[in-house]
């Protein structure tokens, strides 16, 4: 799943002069739900929307996604961090451990004689 935010809006166009703005976060894209949705699959939706795109987005200052992570995301020069996870907790014990479902007996089909043609004379 991919968050989408918008990177660039190019000024005295109609995104900008609806009040897209650089930052704000893609939730739906002609009605449809991006949640869930890769990169790819939201920008399909909005290369094939028509002649009329209409985008439902978080604002970059009212979204707490925004708010959590700092301005790094949008520096151009801000790589990837990279390096060793540290103090990662074990994960809870498993209360209920699988087990492979038992054979049914309604599974299995069943054997049905033909009706005996000597009870009806």
């Amino acid at each position: 799943m991919d968050t989408i935010f918008v990177k660039q809006v190019k000024e005295e166009g109609p995104a900008f002069e609806s009040g897209l703005c650089t930052g704000d976060r893609i939730i739906e894209v002609n009605g449809e739900s991006v949640i869930g949705k890769t990169y790819s699959q939201v920008m399909a939706l909005i290369q094939n929307g028509g002649t009329t795109l209409e985008l439902r987005v978080i604002p970059k200052d009212e979204d707490i996604l925004q708010e959590a992570y700092s301005q790094d995301a949008y520096l151009k020069d801000s790589e990837a961090y990279s390096g060793n996870a540290q103090n990662i907790p074990e994960p809870p014990p498993i209360c209920y451990p699988w087990l492979p479902p038992a054979p049914s007996a309604m599974a299995q089909p069943a054997e049905v004689s033909p009706p005996d043609s000597s009870l009806n004379k």
